[in-house]
């Protein structure tokens, strides 16, 4: 993990993921990894949504699917602009 942490350090993530989950622990300690070794590292966490929920706003129109699409288009426009 120590050598895919340092050539992320250019590295962009974006987790957005549900409170309920196996992996919820597994996802918080990889973001810390990642800004302990200052990369650029966002993380969202939607209670009551389940795995892939955050990418259901075209299909429900639930306001943390809104939310998370947001936050992730503001990632990529910050993070990706030209």
């Amino acid at each position: 993990m120590l050598v895919a942490l340092e050539i992320c350090f250019h590295c962009r993530t974006v987790f957005a993921r549900n409170a309920i989950g196996l992996l919820l622990s597994d996802t918080i300690r990889m973001h810390r990894a990642l800004r302990k070794a200052k990369a650029q590292a966002d993380l969202h966490v939607y209670e009551g949504q389940s795995h892939g929920d955050y990418i259901s706003a075209t299909l429900a129109d639930a306001p943390e699917s809104r939310d998370a699409q947001k936050e992730v288009a503001r990632f990529f426009d910050k993070h990706l602009a030209r």
